[in-house]
């Protein structure tokens, strides 16, 4: 039998290790919830990570399909915020996200589920009545909590989001919900505010913007891209002073696409900046091909998007195209969207500043069609502003009304010692209407349409020297 100490001692012992083995739980169970609050957590904004949120979100749905609840998803990404990222650096980008996060948080109802995707995209899930107003609701104050300026770091940063919308039980899987809600936002860039629905015609749009893509990727290797050249008078002299060269695609494997449907595409792919580059070279050859025939005109207007003037080299990588072509940029003119300048506001008069500090010209295409102001004139380094076809319109009830507005822009640039283009001109009317009111260039169908380079010779032949204009009539277009 052993000792009454030595059994004593024993048990102390053991209730040491009892201790120390609880001790050891706890704290792993500790370091357990630790762990888990990692993985469902975004350690940056403190909201729910992606984990979290399809762990919380697939049974939440199940329960409220049993309920008879209706819900939205509100897929959220913030427009400009790459641009802060590169001009202030990843620390001011980091505090905007949590700042951001804040606002979402701060905006929606506190049973709704908030979430931090990646990068900077947020998720919302609301509840909603049958008519999904409330979502509306929600989404709007999101929008206008995440517009109000962030200070950061001695920086006023000014965000601008845009949001696409999915509702449930409409689609009851949580990957299509997020997957349509992604879809519409990809619309909702051309709205205002920037909320876009999902809806069948729009994912019928989508999927064609999926082969549109698809098929681009060939399109070079194919030829299937070509330039057209639109003549541009001189309302003082009535004849062609310059063109603006015009890209367009002559698929082999889909219809006829038109300009407008694979242009909004083309933006945002890596292509855009080859096809800049591609209507450029076009514009040189043909500048020589007309030289080498004693034509001689003072500018090519070439089209440019914001999202090009976000690559920082854009300006060098530009003017290094123009040398190597040998076209000068003093006969170069670049034109850009009102409404992507105003939305790309700081990039594009960075870019646009380097390009005329080296003779290129700049105009303001589509004017009438965004929300620029006065300010916005006269800080962008424009020379020309080109009047967007609906102002300049005579064929409804309103053309007074547009006649006057177009003439008061007239009289507004004028003074801001810029020139004006009107496009779009189709009609006899609209062409003598324009002409009274000033406008100094004019361009469209009823004076030419765009054609390939050997038609454009021939027109420019026999074009006038006078204030009388040669109307041009539909020629066959052909690749050059």
């Amino acid at each position: 039998m052993k000792p009454k100490n030595a059994l004593v001692e024993k048990d102390a012992q053991i209730a040491a290790l009892e201790s120390q083995l609880s001790e050891a739980r706890d704290e792993l169970a500790i370091k357990n919830a630790q762990l888990e609050t990692l993985a469902y957590t975004d350690m940056l904004t403190t909201l729910g990570n992606r984990f979290f949120f399809y762990q919380t979100v697939e049974p939440f749905l199940a329960a409220a399909l049993q309920a008879g609840k209706k819900y939205a998803l509100l897929y959220i990404d913030l427009c400009n915020f790459k641009q802060i990222n590169d001009c202030y650096g990843h620390n001011v980008g980091d505090e905007v996200l949590i700042a951001v996060a804040k606002r979402i948080r701060g905006v929606v109802p506190h049973h709704d589920v908030v979430a931090r995707l990646s990068g900077d995209e947020f998720v919302v899930l609301t509840e909603c009545n049958a008519e999904v107003v409330h979502s509306y609701a929600v989404a709007k104050k999101i929008i206008a909590a995440i517009k109000e300026i962030i200070f950061v770091a001695g920086h006023q940063l000014h965000i601008q989001a845009r949001m696409g919308v999915s509702t449930f039980p409409e689609i009851s899987r949580i990957e299509t919900l997020l997957r349509c809600a992604e879809m519409a936002l990809s619309e909702s860039k051309e709205t205002s505010p920037k909320i876009s629905f999902y809806t069948k015609k729009l994912e019928a749009k989508h999927h064609q913007r999926m082969m549109i893509e698809s098929y681009l990727a060939n399109a070079f290797k194919q030829q299937e891209f070509y330039v057209v050249y639109q003549p541009i008078f001189s309302v003082a002299t009535g004849a062609v002073s310059g063109i603006e060269a015009l890209l367009r695609w002559d698929s082999h494997s889909l219809r006829d696409i038109s300009p407008e449907e694979f242009f909004s595409i083309v933006d945002d792919l890596e292509i855009n900046q080859r096809l800049c580059e591609f209507v450029t070279r076009c514009a040189g050859q043909a500048f020589q091909y007309m030289a080498a025939r004693g034509l001689h005109l003072t500018t090519v207007s070439i089209n440019v998007t914001a999202r090009q003037f976000l690559w920082e080299d854009f300006a060098s990588y530009f003017l290094a195209c123009l040398e190597e072509i040998q076209l000068s940029p003093q006969l170069v003119m670049l034109e850009i969207t009102e409404r992507q300048a105003i939305n790309h506001f700081h990039a594009c008069k960075t870019q646009l500043s380097r390009l005329k500090a080296q003779g290129i010209r700049v105009a303001l295409d589509d004017y009438g069609t965004g929300f620029s102001s006065i300010t916005h004139l006269k800080q962008l380094p424009i020379d020309t502003i080109k009047l967007d076809q609906s102002l300049i319109s005579h064929s409804d009830q309103e053309a007074q009304r547009n006649k006057e507005l177009s003439a008061g822009v007239v009289k507004m640039a004028h003074h801001l010692n810029l020139q004006v283009v009107a496009e779009g001109v189709e009609t006899e009317e609209e062409y003598e209407s324009l002409k009274e009111i000033g406008c100094d260039y004019l361009q469209g169908y009823y004076l030419g349409r765009p054609m390939v380079i050997e038609d454009l010779v021939r027109y420019l032949q026999q074009a006038p020297t006078s204030n009388t204009v040669a109307v041009l009539r539909p020629v066959s277009v052909r690749k050059v």
